[in-house]
């Protein structure tokens, strides 16, 4: 567990010898989980410490039940950063295999470690995923018994 100054936790998780994830929690996950309860297709939000600290043309505020104060943007607006001059790639040292094997599935790390390559349908698609937990009401359990194993009782036919 790798805690940030920004107020999130970095999580390495699963078992090493078949893959390990990254997971990202803590106070700005969930700033992020809330502005995304107030965005609407195609909106452009940023909390507001982070608007006026860049200086963007705020369109509207949209507050979230918590407090939080999001403000929507023109999406056309590029940022005070479009002028910034391109900077050169960093040099990056090749990290070890054994360092990499981790993060890796088995059959991947396999392959490219023999230099067999991937093929297109190896690859897996990666997304973000925000879980949110409320407040619904739980749907009722029906339970047939106490013993365990115990079959729902069938729907006559």
């Amino acid at each position: 567990m790798t805690p940030s100054p920004a107020g999130s936790t970095r999580l390495a998780i699963g078992d090493a010898s078949i893959q390990t994830l990254d997971v990202l929690a803590g106070s700005t996950v969930t700033r992020v989980a809330m502005a995304d309860a107030l965005a609407q297709a195609g909106d452009v939000l940023l909390d507001e410490a982070t608007a006026a600290a860049v200086e963007a043309p705020v369109l509207a505020r949209r507050v979230h039940a918590t407090g939080l104060v999001c403000a929507l943007l023109d999406s056309d607006w590029r940022g005070p950063l479009q002028h910034a001059p391109p900077r050169p790639a960093p040099v990056v040292q090749p990290l070890p295999a054994e360092l990499l094997r981790p993060w890796v599935l088995p059959f991947v790390f396999e392959r490219e470690t023999a230099g067999q390559g991937l093929f297109v349908t190896d690859l897996r698609p990666v997304v973000a995923l925000f879980l949110r937990f409320g407040a619904k009401k739980a749907r009722p359990v029906h339970k047939t018994g106490d013993k365990p194993g115990e079959d729902l009782p069938r729907r006559p036919s």
